[in-house]
């Protein structure tokens, strides 16, 4: 890690200034969308070139869906709340998608993946509170991190109600130093059916608006259905956005 230069990044509204700014970095270079969460296009260019596409040796091959958890750590133990899939095709805003908690189509495999970055990643980075981490799958069955957070976010309420437990509150307990342990939360508390997030968007309100979904976040709040099955859930989900 001492001997890690970072270089200089730089930002292009066009692919064509995008060029012009590449043909004076050093190789290879990290190309990704310039917004955060869930990225469309990822690769990374390793050669020059002398036109205006850039062409990249290690592009990935991103699966149609993106996951997210939620944990708690003490510094010493990690509790990952839950893994949620997102509905919309990775690239969309987590704000903006729906998300389902058990997960649906995600690999158990995968899932166990998820599970042990998250608590390594909150180890190695001695969380203390709330963290959020944003994953996404590559065809091959690789997991890649999105992004972390160790701080709250707008799901906690969401994994909260589906487990019926106030982690709010506990995070902020062992934010000022108490341990997990301590405060009776040692596993995964269980869920009980089915819990379909969903976006409520603004576009009815705001004619000529464009309601394509996106890296930008749209929505100004979100619901959530319960039942036993997961149909259920995403029916009463939609009925109350």
């Amino acid at each position: 890690v001492d001997t890690f230069v970072r270089g200089k990044g730089f930002f292009a509204l066009t692919e064509y200034v995008a060029t012009d700014e590449r043909a004076n970095r050093r190789f290879p270079l990290l190309l990704t969308t310039g917004r955060i969460l869930s990225q469309y296009n990822v690769g990374a260019q390793t050669r020059r070139t002398d036109n205006s596409t850039w062409h990249s040796e290690d592009v990935l091959d991103i699966h149609p869906h993106d996951a997210e958890t939620r944990g708690i750590a003490d510094g010493e133990q990690v509790i990952v709340a839950g893994v949620m899939e997102h509905i919309e095709r990775a690239g969309v805003h987590s704000g903006d998608s729906m998300a389902v908690y058990p997960t649906q189509t995600v690999a158990e495999e995968t899932i166990d993946k998820i599970v042990d970055y998250a608590t390594r990643i909150a180890r190695a980075i001695h969380a203390q509170g709330l963290i959020n981490i944003q994953f996404v799958e590559d065809r091959d069955g690789e997991v890649y991190v999105i992004e972390v957070n160790p701080r709250a976010s707008r799901t906690i309420p969401y994994v909260s109600k589906a487990k019926g437990v106030a982690f709010a509150k506990i995070a902020a307990r062992v934010a000022a130093g108490e341990k997990l342990a301590d405060l009776g939360l040692t596993e995964e508390p269980p869920v009980d059916g089915f819990f379909v997030k969903e976006a409520v968007l603004p576009f009815a309100k705001l004619p000529g608006s464009d309601p394509r979904l996106g890296p930008e976040m749209h929505s100004t709040g979100e619901v959530m259905g319960h039942a036993s099955r997961f149909g259920h859930a995403f029916a009463k989900s939609q009925i109350s956005a």
